[in-house]
């Protein structure tokens, strides 16, 4: 899928009209109409500020990312912790979202 059929969806998807996406990128609405129609290229600020106003990921614009959610900043520990934890078998990581979850209770309970 191109990047002008994703906006499309996207925009379909969110109940939006181009009209409203126009107006919120302070862009005429022929504007964003004609890079949607491929009749211009969207310059790459335009790109930039079009995923900001979705709330996606440009990587998902241009079909590179399956998910359209931004990913999450991670610190140096939350990152090592992703890392290990992709690192244990199943039945393990079963085990610490258990106790994850365990621990979460004793925070809301105590």
């Amino acid at each position: 899928m191109d990047v002008s059929a994703r906006i499309r969806d996207i925009i379909d998807d969110r109940d939006m009209t181009q009209k409203e996406l126009a107006l919120r990128l302070d862009i005429r609405y022929t504007t964003l109409n004609n890079y949607l129609k491929k009749y211009n290229r969207v310059p790459l600020e335009v790109l930039r500020s079009i995923a900001v106003e979705l709330n996606v990921t440009t990587d998902y614009l241009f079909d590179l990312a399956k998910s359209p959610e931004r990913p999450l900043p991670l610190n140096n520990t939350e990152r090592k912790l992703v890392e290990n934890f992709r690192s244990l078998s199943k039945p393990q990581k079963e085990l610490i979202l258990q106790n994850i979850i365990f621990m979460q209770n004793q925070n809301r309970n105590g």
